[in-house]
């Protein structure tokens, strides 16, 4: 493969940044579980089906009030739902993004 790549040259105040921005985003994801591989596999197993099902009955429940006792039907259990939602892009940029530096990597020889 006669490919030329081109040079990484991060300059001090690159790393810097870079090193900050990973910061803040340790401090935000902090409140995260870190699961066992077992918990991992457990999870993955139950979260797709539950997760689906679970929205259904909130649905459900939001069209026929009364029918499902308030505790299990409360607005507040919709937040989980959404962070869901709102870390999904996330994470998908986070994916992105090291898999260009795995690729950037890769072409420099590391």
């Amino acid at each position: 493969m006669s490919q030329k790549f081109p040079s990484l040259a991060f300059a001090d105040a690159d790393i810097k940044a870079i090193d900050d921005a990973l910061a803040v985003l340790e401090q935000k994801f902090a409140p995260l579980l870190a699961l066992s591989p077992e918990e991992r596999q457990v999870l993955a197993e139950m979260v797709g089906k539950s997760q689906e099902l679970y929205q259904q009955a909130l649905a459900v429940a939001a069209m026929n009030p009364g029918l499902i006792p308030e505790p299990l039907a409360s607005p507040e259990d919709c937040h989980d739902f959404d962070d869901i939602d709102k870390l999904r892009s996330r994470v998908l940029r986070l994916r992105q993004l090291l898999e260009k530096i795995d690729d950037g990597q890769m072409a420099l020889g590391v």
